[in-house]
């Protein structure tokens, strides 16, 4: 699953559209679905859609088995 298909569930979950969720991040509709077919977030983007959509976002390094 990528990232963009998480966002989509998390949209769906908290009922928010793409139009919703452009202007909430300050950027194009266009511009925003370009990161949905793309699959290009910026780490920023993501806290910022997960301050947006009231949930937690984390992100983790594994390295040998052990988080760094």
């Amino acid at each position: 699953m990528t990232t963009s298909d998480r966002i989509r569930m998390i949209m769906v979950a908290r009922n928010i559209t793409q139009k919703d969720l452009a202007t909430r991040l300050g950027i194009t509709q266009p511009t925003l679905s370009g990161k949905f077919k793309l699959n290009d977030w910026r780490e920023s983007d993501l806290k910022r859609i997960a301050e947006i959509c009231n949930c937690e976002y984390r992100t983790t390094f594994i390295l040998d088995g052990k988080e760094i």
